[in-house]
């Protein structure tokens, strides 16, 4: 007797994500921080530009609503194919970081922005710019424990200090708190949980 066939769950979904991944190119900065003088890709440049890419391909991803839990946005969003239905959802967590100048509602807002523009990056394997570049650290080095010092504590107030002269500030600290997050498998919250390398690469590429 012939064996059945394995069923592939929701295998328009990700046939038609596929297609939208390799319809993803990179992309154009389309903002510019005109103080410490560089140039950068916005949450709105980053949804306008890759939009395409799942439209073109039957794709509709979208948030379906957001709620602050602990420090952190906490974001659920949905992928759907609309020929066959299929979908996914998943949630993701932003932290909340307030800085000097930059009260609870901006810090919200910034960590809700962030939020959208990494899931689109992250689901449409986007190369992502202007962060804290980590991927080539050692191994020694990802192993290193937080130091909580005088040190630290300096490094947290400078960084803070380079978030306020930024005018993606917010987004940026919850950017980069992100990233580490993802590297060091540990979901931190605060700047003051960062271990120090994460600090220094953030205030060595803040002042480029």
């Amino acid at each position: 007797m012939d064996s059945e066939q394995p069923v592939i769950k929701d295998k328009h979904l990700w046939s038609a994500l596929l297609k939208a991944q390799a319809a993803a190119g990179g992309v154009m900065k389309n903002a510019r921080n005109d103080y410490a003088g560089y140039d950068y890709v916005s949450a709105d440049g980053m949804v306008g530009q890759l939009r395409h890419a799942l439209l073109s391909n039957g794709l509709m991803f979208t948030r379906l609503g957001w709620r602050i839990l602990q420090g952190s946005v906490d974001s659920t969003f949905v992928l759907v194919h609309g020929e066959s239905g299929e979908y996914v959802e998943w949630t993701s967590s932003m932290p909340v970081v307030e800085t000097k100048g930059r009260p609870t509602d901006k810090a919200v807002l910034a960590a809700v922005t962030t939020a959208l523009s990494y899931a689109l990056r992250d689901l449409l394997l986007v190369a992502r710019v202007d962060e804290v570049e980590v991927d080539n650290r050692t191994t020694d080095e990802f192993l290193q424990p937080v130091q909580q010092s005088s040190a630290v504590s300096s490094l947290v107030r400078d960084v803070m200090d380079e978030a306020d002269r930024r005018d993606d500030g917010g987004v940026w600290v919850n950017g980069c708190i992100a990233r580490a997050s993802a590297i060091d498998g540990v979901k931190y919250r605060t700047l003051e949980e960062l271990p120090t390398r994460f600090l220094e690469l953030m205030l060595s590429k803040g002042a480029q």
